[in-house]
């Protein structure tokens, strides 16, 4: 890696998670946000005014899928992946979601996204993840492995108490995640 920062373009519409990203990004001084940006539009444009001047400029992308738990927002998101990958093929892009649904996951790995992480990432892990992909690698988080499993014979339909309380936590997390 050579000693020049990765310039990266930041797209979410949440401007405190932007804010909040690009403050824990400055700490690292291999690494530049050039823009950050609310929109998909807003992201287009910028990308094509540095086309224009020298797309080199911008080394990675990342980006939220979907602004919000709506598929079509999610799917405005991808719409949003497609457009980048096509115009700019050697463009990496990194999604930093809060999205967790394994085929629209995998539904962007199929058009050439090159790594995905979860929103609440730990920023040196997030870090090195950026600078694998810049390098010409990939990364896909893999979530634990959600199939219910047949419960006890001797409880066949009552859940454990302790169940509901997981559940709890993991929606309070995930509600989290989205605000942030």
């Amino acid at each position: 890696m050579s000693d020049r920062p990765l310039k990266l373009l930041l797209v979410d519409q949440d401007p405190i998670f932007r804010l909040g990203l690009r403050v824990a990004l400055e700490e690292f001084s291999n690494l530049q946000v050039v823009s950050e940006v609310e929109t998909n539009t807003a992201a287009l444009q910028i990308l094509a005014e540095l086309a224009q001047q020298d797309l080199k400029s911008i080394n990675l992308v990342i980006l939220e899928l979907g602004n919000s738990r709506s598929l079509q927002s999610q799917q405005i998101g991808l719409q949003l992946c497609r457009q980048i990958k096509t115009q700019y093929p050697n463009l990496p892009i990194l999604l930093l979601s809060s999205v967790q649904d394994q085929g629209l996951l995998l539904a962007a790995k199929s058009i050439g996204i090159d790594g995905y992480c979860p929103k609440g990432t730990p920023v040196t892990e997030l870090v090195e993840i950026m600078q694998e992909i810049v390098a010409g690698g990939s990364y896909w988080y893999i979530f634990n492995d959600t199939i219910a499993q047949t419960p006890p014979p001797h409880h066949p339909t009552t859940p454990s108490p302790y169940h509901f309380f997981t559940r709890l936590l993991e929606n309070l997390r995930l509600s989290g995640n989205a605000q942030i």
